[in-house]
């Protein structure tokens, strides 16, 4: 698709965790087990639903237990999270709202 564009990459084992994180601040952790194995050429499953049209994939990163993530934003402001307080979610659904991340 034109408009599409690769965001990241990482290599999972079927027991980990990813963590998904939106531009708009919503995070979530989700299971690999729900993801399906897929080939060069198949359509994507969709894992995160955003909260509008403008809103897309900042970043995603293996989630390990008792660790954190540092998000920085367009502003140069850092927002630590510990990957624990963000709740684990199918692949339904936007996930928890992290913080405001819009410059006040």
């Amino acid at each position: 698709r034109k408009q599409e564009q690769l965001v990241g990459c990482v290599v999972l084992d079927k027991l980990d965790e990813l963590l998904l994180v939106t531009r708009s601040g919503y995070a979530k952790r989700l299971p690999v087990n729900l993801l399906r194995k897929a080939h060069r050429g198949d359509l994507p499953t969709q894992v995160l639903s955003f909260t509008s049209k403008s809103d897309a994939l900042a970043g995603m990163v293996i989630a390990k237990a008792e660790s954190e993530v540092a998000l920085v934003t367009n502003n140069q402001r850092v927002v630590r999270i510990a990957f624990d307080a963000v709740d684990l979610w199918g692949k339904e659904g936007i996930g928890d709202r992290l913080t405001d991340i819009k410059e006040n």
